[in-house]
């Protein structure tokens, strides 16, 4: 008898307590973070200035991934694009592509730039008629 009421006063406890209101990742009692993680993009608010990003933010760098994703992936959260190829971070894991390979980009992305290129030589050749 006498554990059963310690384990409902340990249960009662714990659903009263920050941990319990903390779980995933937030706020616990009284909107305090006790994990440390303000904006809950499971980097620590400590690591957040140590690393420039906003701990305010879950997405800094506002590309689509969070803070998180993108220290777990290895791209930069403070770039939106991290390899320079014209396609944000969020944009190449969308389209299962590398963000930290310039020459790989999103099959939507590529077809585009074949028409573009395409439509660039269709406009010369049109230039170059049109001169003669």
């Amino acid at each position: 008898m006498r554990n059963s009421i310690l384990f409902n006063v340990a249960l009662t406890l714990l659903f009263s307590s920050q941990i319990a209101s903390a779980f995933p990742f937030g706020a616990g009692f009284l909107g305090k973070d006790i994990f440390g993680d303000t904006d809950r993009d499971l980097v620590h608010d400590t690591q957040e200035a140590l690393d420039g990003t906003n701990p305010l933010l879950s997405d800094t760098d506002s590309d689509g991934l969070s803070d998180g994703q993108e220290a777990t992936a290895g791209t930069n959260p403070l770039i939106k694009d991290s390899d320079l190829d014209g396609y944000e971070d969020g944009e190449e894991f969308a389209g299962n592509t590398d963000p930290l390979d310039a020459s790989s980009v999103p099959s939507s992305g590529l077809s585009m730039i074949l028409i573009k290129a395409f439509l660039d030589k269709q406009k010369a050749a049109s230039q170059v008629s049109a001169e003669q």
